[in-house]
């Protein structure tokens, strides 16, 4: 198969254009912002495949770490739809417990869907300090349910 047809060949394209093309949808999102294109993989599509590699598979897509970044061997990776989700500039980080983890990883590691945690967020009185309280079970009594229950039980 010639390069030119592959989904790396593709994407590699697709990439210069969003970059340079002002005609392109997403100019404005990419070029229009000033992100660009290193040198060596804009003369060279052998180039970005052995700094990038070839694609995993058909869920990934090129990413970059750090949006603000240009495309570059630093910073640049393969990633799934779930890794990009977490790398978006709208992406809503939480740090609880000293740990800092996507509003997404949080609602997976405690078994709440995403709009229940980014409602309980949204709620929180300014500023927002996260507590456990944040990622309680629906069924689980709220602190102050709990303390009530506990006052009335004792006296």
């Amino acid at each position: 198969m010639s390069k030119s047809r592959t989904s790396e060949y593709m994407i590699w394209a697709s990439m210069k254009q969003r970059c340079y093309n002002k005609k392109s949808t997403n100019y404005p999102r990419y070029g229009g912002r000033g992100i660009s294109v290193c040198k060596e993989w804009m003369d060279s599509f052998d180039n970005f495949i052995k700094d990038v590699g070839p694609r995993p598979s058909m869920d990934h897509s090129l990413d970059r770490i750090n949006n603000n970044g240009n495309y570059e061997p630093s910073n640049c990776r393969w990633a799934t739809r779930f890794q990009q989700a977490r790398n978006t500039g709208v992406t809503i980080n939480i740090t609880f417990d000293g740990e800092t983890k996507s509003l997404p990883e949080w609602a997976k590691i405690f078994g709440l869907t995403h709009s229940t945690l980014l409602t309980r967020l949204v709620r929180m009185p300014e500023p927002k300090i996260v507590t456990w309280r944040l990622f309680r079970q629906p069924d689980e009594p709220s602190w102050h349910r709990a303390r009530k229950q506990r006052m009335s039980k004792e006296g």
